[in-house]
């Protein structure tokens, strides 16, 4: 019930919604909802199915979970890296979100795009460092 009325006070606030590095899997989900798309960069495809994500997990394929975000300027495809957590338990560690990539649709400046992700304010706060992968699908 406290992660619905974060989520609707958020909402009605006009905040978008942040992923937070660290989060659990679970809290992910509760926050975003359960991805409809995922990317398995071996064979470098999409899934767009939950029991072809499930097949694919089941042989050891490593996978995203991918969102779609939109603002005013952009459209963005996010991909999630995960990772075992295993400080609280070796025998049931938790996945939590370790890493975000963020495909840009429509190609700008480091600055504009930068300004257009919540994520890169909160992550960057106290400065890091930033790489830009230009590839020829335009990425």
């Amino acid at each position: 019930m406290k992660q619905l009325l974060c989520l609707l006070m958020l909402t009605l606030s006009g905040i978008a919604q942040t992923f937070q590095l660290g989060s659990s899997l679970d809290d992910v989900y509760g926050a975003f909802g359960v991805p409809k798309r995922w990317w398995a960069s071996e064979p470098r495809q999409y899934i767009n199915g939950f029991e072809d994500y499930r097949a694919a997990v089941g042989i050891g394929t490593i996978v995203q979970d991918v969102y779609q975000r939109e603002t005013k300027t952009n459209a963005y495809e996010i991909h999630l890296t995960r990772r075992t957590d295993s400080r609280d338990s070796r025998h049931s560690p938790k996945i939590r979100l370790a890493g975000l990539d963020f495909l840009v649709g429509k190609p700008g400046t480091f600055r504009e795009i930068l300004t257009d992700v919540l994520e890169a304010g909160i992550i960057c706060a106290t400065g890091c460092n930033l790489y830009g992968l230009g590839d020829i699908s335009g990425y």
